[in-house]
């Protein structure tokens, strides 16, 4: 089993940022080789410009361009991490049963677990009212067959919509991709031997004696 998730963030969600925000997705993209990517998009009053950009950034370390769109009041600030492939944090598991494991499967199978939480500075923080719920999204590299706590699938991506008085919550996903390469390998394969049959028998066929 092909083991160690390829990220250095976590799925925490600074308090601050419920605060000054009215809407939050964040989408963690989960590729093949288990190397990951984290978004956070985040919606408010353009009052809090400023601070927006401070507590995405600070989920999103290591990108140094903000994605930044104003409508009258409203500002959106979408921000990414970049690809990473360092050690895995003991708070998340990534694992791909590949033809390393399971030479003769067609499918590769993913699983990605790891923990959501809150990160409350103080207790008197968590008497202030913030944003009461965000949207969390996992898309795998295979389409999806099981999602935990129940989620909104749609393919390879599962939705959930979290609160703050839930968290933390052990986001647990598993999802299958076609191994293309290896069934492409096996197409070829039996194409020849298919036609190297076929090539023996039309030459049987040739060198028997013809009936006068």
């Amino acid at each position: 089993m092909r083991a160690g998730l390829k990220t250095t963030l976590l799925a925490t969600i600074p308090f601050m940022l419920l605060v000054v925000a009215d809407r939050i997705v964040v989408t963690t993209t989960v590729y093949g080789d288990l190397t990951t990517e984290r978004q956070v998009t985040v919606e408010g009053n353009s009052t809090y410009r400023s601070d927006l950009q401070r507590w995405v950034t600070k989920m999103t370390p290591g990108f140094a361009t903000d994605h930044v769109r104003g409508t009258g009041d409203t500002v959106e600030i979408a921000r990414s991490t970049v690809r990473s492939d360092a050690e895995a944090p003991e708070e998340i598991e990534a694992r791909a049963l590949d033809i390393v494991q399971r030479p003769f499967s067609l499918v590769t199978e993913y699983s990605w677990r790891e923990a959501v939480d809150v990160d409350y500075v103080n207790e008197r923080e968590a008497l202030v009212q913030p944003l009461e719920e965000f949207e969390y999204r996992v898309r795998m590299p295979g389409r999806i067959t099981s999602a935990s706590p129940a989620a909104q699938i749609d393919g390879n991506t599962a939705r959930w919509t979290l609160t703050r008085d839930g968290a933390p919550y052990d986001i647990q996903v598993h999802a299958r991709a076609w191994r293309w390469d290896l069934i492409i390998l096996l197409v070829y394969v039996i194409g020849f031997l298919a036609y190297r049959v076929i090539a023996f028998l039309a030459h049987r066929a040739r060198l028997r004696p013809r009936k006068i």
